[in-house]
């Protein structure tokens, strides 16, 4: 029996009681071991006639036996000091949850009900016999779900004695009328009437004036010819299927999703292409707690079409700057609501297919998540893929490791310790970067700019109205300059070509109040040209223009001249003899010794003795007379071929 299993272990029940019937108690339970994390647990309720456990046992043995997507879906079973226990997913009563449902929502859990007593008559060959609103629990996502199975009984077994046996614990009002005559009857039509009386208490709660295609017509039918007297004018189960409110458009896509299995490859390519149009018609609160569950199931995301068509409208939340017939399906806030929770729990599912869907994808949803739940959650699966032999899964998984770098930072994401290993190698503002420079005030930053730049530098600063420039500071010398370098730089300056420019346009300084600006050093060609051309007063003319232009292109720099290593700091040069030099005092003057020539050591001597004595005086007389004697000029050397000489 059911009760022959054990209690899952971690699991951890709410004292406090959804439902209280007869036969037992319904709480809300969490578990560790198990792989959904909520559960619903019946326990019986403690008697001495042992009515509460027969009716728990029974509904345990048939839930076990019996498997459809829309029966209460059995877990577990146990004694616990000798109260019986069930686990099931996790679900409330109807009753409970009926006031929070839209009319579609109602229609679609009407339409899951009928569903599974079509299985249970025609495929397990069994009659439930309590079809109610009791009987009825709702799941999370709004999905109604078929339980009270304590008094299912196969059709054969179904005669007027056994359900009189039961009938206390009943729902009178969903018992038909022949059963009072204690005749023989069809056991199908018990459910057909409990069914049409399910619909009544049901609706009962809608407005007459819902605007629902088919729903007035529906209600009038099972009035009717569900809950007729006689139970031959009954129609069968399967015949309501046909009815216009079960073939309405959101009816029918549920339907397609729940029975995906069954579908042909062309009846699943036909339907996902003009999926999304559908689903904009409704609400999207409706889609993501009715639908998010299939549209998100495995079949859907191994499928080729529905990854082309149906994935990218709901693997990203809406963003306000794309266009109404291309927003995604849902909000950022329904996302989070209905789409993250699944995500979450696929992400925890090691396939290979379904893993690189999801990182494929990832870009656009991963802002939806907190950050609590990609540290806790998320990024430990993450690095899982880091590790597999599958080289497509570990470049797909850096790609989204490199995603949360910004939103987690990268010591979150790679962990350990980290140094800078880098530094920044732009140049400094007064070199050769193109970058502007901070000092420019705000009326400056906001003048409006041209969005094609020119393809030199130069010809922009040529090209622009003529201002004073600030030529560059002149780096300091490593060390001294002779005259040869000098006589040099005179030399080069004499070999330059005439501007053929009139003595009048010329001026001998700067413009006075003009603000200076930071040119771009490109060569020492273009240098002159742009200082030649800040010092006119007047502007040039189309020729002179030409010219300078000409000249600063043809003196471009090779490309291996921008590189820090390779960069040479532009030397000075004079453009005219009549241009100020305002780096004149700048220049270092290092000047060669003087030195003293005397015809005679006694001229020297005499010299000194008539200079004024000083503690720097020294006796060069005693000196050099020392160094002639030991050294004069008429000694003679020797051989230098002498074997006693030391040699070097």
């Amino acid at each position: 029996m059911g009760n022959e299993g054990s209690m899952l272990s971690g699991l951890e029940l709410d004292s406090k009681p959804l439902e209280n019937t007869d036969e037992w108690t319904l709480h809300s339970a969490t578990s560790t071991c198990n792989g959904s994390p909520t559960l619903s647990v019946f326990c019986a309720r403690q008697s001495h006639d042992h009515l509460s456990n027969n009716s728990l046992e029974n509904a345990i043995k048939n839930l076990r036996i019996y498997r459809h997507p829309s029966i209460l879906k059995y877990i577990s079973s146990w004694t616990h000091q000798g109260q019986l226990c069930m686990a099931t997913e996790s679900v409330s009563p109807l009753s409970s949850a009926l006031g929070t449902q839209t009319v579609l929502e109602i229609c679609l859990g009407l339409h899951d009900i009928l569903k599974a007593l079509i299985f249970l008559h025609e495929k397990a060959l069994c009659s439930h016999n309590n079809v109610c609103c009791a009987a009825i629990y709702v799941t999370s996502d709004g999905s109604w779900k078929l339980g009270g199975l304590e008094f299912l009984s196969r059709l054969a077994d179904t005669t007027p004695d056994a359900l009189q046996k039961k009938r206390a614990q009943r729902y009178e009002k969903a018992v038909p009328p022949e059963e009072d005559s204690r005749k023989s009857f069809d056991p199908n039509t018990i459910d057909t009437f409990a069914y049409g009386v399910l619909v009544d208490d049901v609706f009962r709660r809608v407005p007459d004036d819902i605007q629902v295609p088919g729903i007035k017509e529906f209600r009038e039918m099972s009035r009717k010819q569900l809950q007729s007297p006689e139970p031959s004018l009954r129609p069968k189960l399967s015949q309501l299927l046909t009815q216009p409110l079960f073939n309405h458009t959101f009816v029918v896509v549920h339907d397609f999703l729940s029975e995906l299995p069954l579908k042909s490859d062309v009846e699943k390519s036909t339907f996902f292409r003009g999926l999304v149009d559908q689903l904009r018609e409704f609400p999207e609160v409706l889609l993501a707690s009715q639908l998010s569950a299939l549209l998100l199931s495995r079949l859907v995301l191994l499928d080729k079409t529905a990854q082309e068509h149906l994935l990218p409208m709901i693997l990203q939340p809406q963003n306000s700057s794309e266009l109404i017939s291309n927003q995604p399906l849902f909000s950022m806030t329904i996302f989070q609501q209905y789409i993250v929770p699944r995500l979450l729990h696929m992400f925890s599912v090691r396939d290979a297919q379904v893993r690189l869907l999801l990182l494929e994808h990832f870009e656009h949803y991963c802002t939806a998540f907190t950050k609590e739940q990609l540290c806790s959650k998320v990024l430990p699966e993450l690095l899982v893929g880091i590790k597999d032999t599958s080289d497509t899964i570990v470049a797909s998984t850096l790609r989204a490791l490199a995603l949360l770098v910004p939103i987690l930072g990268a010591a979150t994401v790679i962990g350990g310790k980290r140094a800078k290993l880098f530094t920044d190698g732009r140049p400094k503002q007064h070199g050769f970067a193109p970058i502007q420079s901070p000092a420019l005030t705000q009326t400056e930053r906001d003048r409006p700019q041209n969005k094609e730049r020119p393809k030199s530098s130069v010809v922009q600063e040529v090209s622009a109205p003529l201002s004073l420039v600030e030529l560059p500071e002149r780096p300091s010398p490593d060390g001294g300059e002779d005259l040869t370098s000098a006589a040099q730089l005179d030399e080069e300056t004499d070999n330059w070509s005439d501007w053929d420019l009139n003595d009048s346009q010329a001026s001998n300084g700067f413009e006075e109040g003009a603000e200076p600006s930071l040119p771009i050093p490109v060569s020492s060609a273009a240098t002159t040209a742009v200082t030649l051309a800040g010092s006119l007063k007047a502007p040039l003319s189309l020729a002179q223009s030409s010219v300078i232009l000409a000249s600063a292109k043809a003196k471009l720099p090779d490309i291996t001249s921008l590189d820090i290593k390779n960069s040479v700091v532009p030397k000075k040069k004079q453009s005219a003899p009549e241009e100020i030099d305002f780096f004149q005092d700048m220049e270092p003057i290092i000047a060669k010794p003087k030195l003293l020539h005397f015809d005679d050591v006694e001229d020297f001597v005499e010299t000194s003795a008539t200079k004024t004595n000083s503690c720097f005086d020294v006796d060069v007389s005693a000196t050099t007379m020392a160094d002639n004697e030991a050294w004069g000029d008429n000694e003679d050397w020797g051989d230098l071929s002498d074997p006693d000489l030391p040699h070097s």
